[in-house]
């Protein structure tokens, strides 16, 4: 009785990181009625996303209606190129090419991202992890509100001016993945006990079709071209890189 070979697979979880990083954070207000915040970072590691960039504010508009425009921008995000290929018979297809010396030898494929040879020899050395870099990400949101005050006025702010207050601007923030547009600045309030809001969010306000990865296997038709949409941070989400979408709100604080 002859038995089928087994496939041994072992996996281990360590590496190093060197990662340097230059992080620019401002936050200004100008005559009580706008403000402006915003942060910048610049990243080199082995394999990252170079630019990040955040701006928004808040403007207080006539009639009390507040205005918080909101823009998120960042370089390409890295991904893996691969074979396609099944070189080694171990039932994996994440094997990595080399990149070609010789365009008219048999197996290289001419790319965007360069020329690869997906038949390397045992000696040649593959391209590293990460090696191609997909689309920038670019979108700008906005949210309008107005705060209507009704009821009688509490007793801490009878002897300010009446008048609905602009929501706060936001903290200092480290990274996108804290970014949420809806808690990005707080309400405004007046002196009545009784607040209703009410406010649009716009995400993607100009309908920017942001891509995602592309395909990275040299083997499929599609190598090179997204399929899906991008995210804000992570390179294969898609809420932040969705198409314009308009959201409605009414908040209700006594």
């Amino acid at each position: 009785m002859s038995l089928s070979p087994v496939n041994l697979y072992s996996y281990e979880s360590t590496g190093f990181l060197n990662q340097s990083q230059f992080i620019v954070n401002v936050s200004r207000r100008f005559s009580g009625r706008v403000g402006l915040f915003g942060y910048y970072v610049y990243n080199r590691a082995s394999s990252d996303i170079r630019h990040r960039v955040v701006i928004g504010g808040a403007v207080l508009a006539p009639f009390g209606v507040t205005f918080s425009p909101f823009l998120i921008a960042r370089s390409g995000a890295p991904f893996n190129i691969t074979t396609g290929n099944d070189a080694t018979a171990d039932t994996l297809f994440t094997g990595r090419p080399t990149l070609a010396t010789n365009l008219a030898a048999p197996g290289v494929i001419a790319t965007n991202f360069g020329a690869f040879d997906l038949t390397p020899g045992p000696s040649e050395p593959v391209i590293a992890r990460n090696f191609g870099e997909g689309p920038g990400f670019f979108t700008v949101n906005l949210r309008a509100s107005r705060t209507f005050g009704f009821g009688e006025v509490r007793a801490d702010k009878k002897k300010r001016k009446k008048g609905p207050k602009r929501g706060g601007l936001p903290g200092n923030m480290t990274d996108l993945d804290s970014v949420n547009l809806e808690s990005m600045f707080r309400d405004a309030s007046t002196e009545h006990r009784y607040n209703m809001t009410l406010s649009v969010v716009a995400r993607n306000l100009f309908n920017t079709v942001n891509s995602g990865l592309p395909a990275g296997s040299l083997s499929s038709p599609i190598f090179g071209r997204s399929n899906a949409l991008a995210s804000t941070t992570a390179p294969d989400g898609s809420y932040y890189g969705d198409n314009r979408r308009l959201q409605f709100q009414i908040r209700f604080a006594f």
